[in-house]
């Protein structure tokens, strides 16, 4: 394991599945602790369904051509805030749209800038507690806040170390983000090289900043390709290697290693509460899977050469011999965990995992693999959906199930 490795030495079994029992599918196979008290529970691996994606959004907000409010290009996040409006950041424009629950636009906030309340690189915008919005800019390093109509409630740049490449994972406790701080050593070796990755717990105001983690991310490694006459040394990410995920909520973060089908469960400041974990590996990767990695980290469309080509550039590297465990963690508004599993690229659905607050494991949903899941609320799925000319819309569509 690579997350914040548990002290315990001794671990005793306190319970197991009923046999029997109709609930049993969803309770775990055990539930252990080791010295410290630290809860880990695992659940059975079960091809059980919690819910199912209705087809047709029950809102959407989005045109081919329109409005430019309605016009979106690379939508960062979406979220709700206490009044049920919806706020996207989108990207291309460096905007904040705020749209009501009909989908009606209210107000846009920002634009590209430099100054008060503008962006160079937004990447993300989320509703406080308090009633103000947070952004986050990782060009300009700094977070914005705008009151409830609007106005500039304030700038705090951000507060790291080193260079690396930050992302906000979204609001933690009640006025601070979330960032992941991702560094990849620079080396020219063709020895592979393990990015390292800080959790920080950033107040929006700047009053403090906490690491709650160090984490290890996914590998790379140098490889020298002759393109004609040039020689090009190229780093590139060794296939199906892992890295962790992070989620944060208002009362909880939960990170994954990446390698496995496992969850840890921290308070906002950084303390291991439980762990929660299935009784499943991931499966070993086949040429096809290969081969359909190759084809899904290129833009263009190779052809047989190309992809064989690019296929045997592999050869030599240290691919782990199993796919990736989870890449991707999101907290529901009802205190549920979903945890998404490595798929292929050009799969048609992604698959989440559903624990509960305690870390049983309650089955699982399929999502369409071109909608981008941004929050669980209200007993739906708000994010990006795109259709054939990759148009991007925000939908909220409905969890039928539980």
């Amino acid at each position: 394991m690579r997350l914040i490795p548990l002290p315990g030495v001794l671990l005793a079994l306190l319970a197991s599945a009923a046999c029997g029992d109709p609930d049993a599918a969803s309770a775990p196979v055990g539930e252990v602790t080791d010295s410290a008290g630290i809860p880990i529970v695992t659940s059975a691996a079960a091809d059980r369904i919690h819910a199912r994606v209705a087809d047709a959004p029950s809102l959407s907000i989005g045109e081919l051509e329109g409005p430019d409010a309605l016009l979106f290009n690379r939508i960062e996040t979406v979220a709700r805030d206490r009044e049920d409006n919806v706020i996207v950041a989108d990207g291309g424009s460096d905007e904040i749209r705020v749209f009501d629950s009909g989908g009606n636009h209210i107000l846009t906030l920002g634009g590209s800038g430099d100054g008060p309340g503008e962006f160079r690189a937004l990447r993300g915008a989320w509703p406080l507690e308090d009633g103000t919005t947070a952004a986050f800019d990782s060009r300009l390093d700094r977070i914005s806040r705008f009151g409830a109509i609007g106005e500039v409630a304030g700038a705090t740049a951000l507060r790291k170390e080193g260079f690396g490449l930050v992302t906000s994972l979204g609001p933690v406790g009640s006025a601070s983000l979330l960032l992941e701080v991702e560094e990849v050593p620079f080396t020219m070796s063709e020895e592979p090289v393990r990015a390292s990755v800080s959790l920080l717990r950033h107040a929006v105001d700047g009053s403090g900043v906490d690491t709650v983690a160090q984490l290890e991310g996914g590998a790379y490694t140098n490889v020298t390709r002759t393109m004609g006459e040039n020689v090009m040394v190229e780093l590139i990410a060794i296939p199906f290697s892992s890295g962790a995920a992070a989620a944060a909520s208002r009362d909880r973060i939960a990170i994954t290693p990446g390698d496995a089908y496992e969850v840890r469960f921290l308070d906002p400041a950084g303390a291991l509460s439980h762990v929660a974990r299935l009784a499943e590996s991931p499966r070993e990767w086949t040429d096809e899977d290969l081969a359909a990695y190759a084809q899904g980290s290129t833009r263009a469309e190779l052809d047989e050469a190309g992809l064989r080509d690019l296929v045997e550039s592999y050869e030599g590297l240290p691919i782990p011999p199993a796919l990736p465990g989870y890449v991707e963690l999101k907290f529901a508004d009802t205190g549920e965990l979903w945890a998404r599993r490595y798929g292929l690229p050009g799969a048609p659905m992604a698959r989440w995992d559903v624990f509960d607050r305690d870390g049983h494991h309650l089955g699982h949903v399929e999502v369409p693999a071109r909608f981008t899941v941004k929050e669980l609320s209200r007993g739906q799925i708000l994010g990006v959906a795109r259709d054939d000319l990759d148009i991007e819309r925000v939908h909220a569509r409905d969890l039928i199930g539980p």
